[in-house]
């Protein structure tokens, strides 16, 4: 099946996003570390384009889908915290505890460790999947209207009022659903209109951080819903954009996109630890390009280790 080169491009954007969201905060620039609250819409966008693939999807195998879904989530993630526990073993600070959790992918309900906290988002994923089947099953009653998605938010701010972490997880899902459902419901928005609402979005979060910093209607309104928005209109920038579809080489976007979930995975160790690159030396390039050649050097060797991995699964034990 061909690739669709906006999706690739829109998901690199959100991999660098990502990068950068944590990069600016280890520079030690007050300043600039205040933009990591924009560049973190890398995780808005992951999740629309998540739902926006899988509502193209129809899951005639329930088994083989669901199995397929924890190969491609939780090798990746068991390889990954390997090496973070046997780490944390030599340094004597190795909490049985955390195995369980993250053998189980439930570090955003029950706990992380800092050097993997980055990974609360592939919890999320997984709860996206789990629902995924039973939106495949009443696809034509879900897309029909926005309803759906509106009681979804109502409800995911309730339970903010009562649990904020977790209300917090079902927004993030909505994201997902929101992907979903505009897969079944196609508009056309113009580049224009894509920039004008990038714009008024930002200056909406500008204000409401000015305005309502700390409350619940910035936290879990204002910041949410421009995120979403941002997503969403930075994926239909993308898909309008002639220039990216055709100026960049379909082999520097497929090695790029293809490593994206391993970069987001990998990339946190070398900013905050175990293996911190960031504070090696006083030269804040070096430590930068250091950071980031690392970032992808260990991306590139968790993806092969991964293929080596689901290619023998899907060769032997799942067959």
């Amino acid at each position: 099946m061909k690739k669709d080169k906006s999706i690739q491009i829109t998901r690199i954007i959100a991999m660098f996003s990502i990068v950068l969201c944590h990069l600016v905060q280890q520079l030690g620039i007050s300043k600039l570390a205040m933009t990591a609250q924009f560049f973190n819409v890398g995780v808005f966008i992951f999740l629309f384009l998540s739902g926006y693939l899988y509502g193209n999807k129809n899951i005639s195998n329930l088994k083989s889908w669901l199995t397929q879904r924890f190969i491609k989530l939780m090798i990746p993630i068991y390889i990954f915290m390997a090496f973070i526990f046997g780490v944390q073993i030599y340094q004597n600070t190795f909490d049985l505890k955390y195995l369980f959790i993250y053998i189980l992918n439930l570090q955003r309900v029950l706990g992380t460790v800092p050097e993997a906290s980055h990974l609360w988002f592939m919890t999320v994923l997984m709860f996206c999947y789990f629902i995924t089947p039973l939106l495949n099953k009443y696809k034509d009653k879900i897309c029909k209207n926005y309803s759906f998605l509106i009681i979804w938010f109502i409800i995911s701010i309730i339970i903010c009022l009562l649990h904020g972490d977790t209300g917090q997880i079902l927004i993030y899902m909505l994201v997902y659903l929101f992907g979903y459902y505009y897969r079944n419901n196609q508009m056309n928005i113009k580049s224009l209109t894509s920039i004008t609402v990038i714009i008024i979005s930002l200056v909406i979060r500008l204000i409401g951080k000015e305005l309502f910093d700390g409350t619940l209607l910035y936290e879990r309104i204002i910041v949410n819903i421009t995120h979403l928005t941002l997503a969403f209109m930075i994926y239909k920038l993308v898909s309008n954009s002639k220039v990216l579809m055709s100026k960049f080489p379909d082999k520097i976007i497929n090695y790029l996109d293809g490593i994206s979930l391993y970069v987001y995975i990998t990339h946190c160790i070398f900013m905050i630890g175990p293996i911190r690159t960031m504070g090696l030396t006083s030269n804040i390039l070096f430590n930068t390009l250091l950071t980031l050649i690392m970032s992808y050097l260990s991306a590139s060797l968790l993806k092969l280790l991964t293929e080596i991995i689901t290619k023998k699964l899907n060769g032997g034990v799942l067959k």
